[in-house]
């Protein structure tokens, strides 16, 4: 491949992965305001019927910033394949395989405030199905694609940065990257979610260093 077709390659990349730190610092700050994640079925349920427009705004940015994601980690194995394609290939095959159940995921938040009203307005015969409705949606959501995915991204981010290590990229950034990917992977595996959004300022840092580059990175 000519060098500026590299360039223009991994510009796109590294704008893609640098909205997408923007996209999760603005999760962090509608989630923290909204109180964290939801502490239980009733909750979550609570949350939808009263501030639908917040869900589907979490909803929303979770959909772009995956799909910016998707581009970021492709570019980022190909910036990075000289180096060390085994563990480059599957750091983005895990980011990959997570991103698209969490595209699915995004979709399904989009979609819920709907089933929050109708649980709302329920008589109380049909109250207990929405309870078991609500019940099945946040064991999927938070106890079971979320933490998968904050752990197989965590895990991405810290085998993109043990490579990064070896090649001529700053040191910082990939130094940076290994400890918050280990971290994410234990707290992914615990369920302390939050500390995927601490994601974005690797995702920033990393952008910036990939839009400047003109071919694959070497040792």
């Amino acid at each position: 491949m000519e060098q500026h077709s590299w360039k223009t390659l991994f510009r796109l990349g590294g704008v893609a992965l640098v909205i997408a730190g923007l996209l999760y610092l603005g999760l962090l700050v509608i989630l923290v305001s909204a109180g964290g994640t939801p502490a239980g079925p009733a909750e979550l349920l609570r949350r939808l019927a009263t501030a639908p427009r917040v869900t589907q705004s979490v909803g929303l940015l979770f959909l772009v910033g995956e799909l910016c994601l998707l581009i970021a980690f492709l570019a980022l194995f190909l910036a990075l394949k000289e180096i060390n394609r085994v563990w480059s290939l599957i750091g983005t095959a895990c980011a990959l395989v997570a991103l698209i159940f969490d595209l699915l995921s995004g979709l399904l938040v989009y979609a819920l405030p709907s089933l929050g009203s109708a649980a709302l307005s329920a008589s109380s015969a049909t109250q207990p199905t929405y309870e078991i409705l609500g019940g099945l949606v946040y064991r999927y959501l938070y106890q079971a694609e979320t933490p998968l995915h904050v752990a197989l991204v965590s895990l991405a981010i810290l085998l993109l940065s043990l490579v990064m290590l070896q090649g001529r990229l700053p040191k910082t950034t990939a130094l940076f990257g290994i400890v918050l990917g280990g971290a994410g992977m234990v707290g992914g595996l615990l369920g302390f979610l939050p500390v995927a959004l601490l994601w974005s300022f690797w995702f920033l840092a990393t952008g910036v260093h990939l839009s400047r580059l003109d071919v694959p990175v070497s040792v």
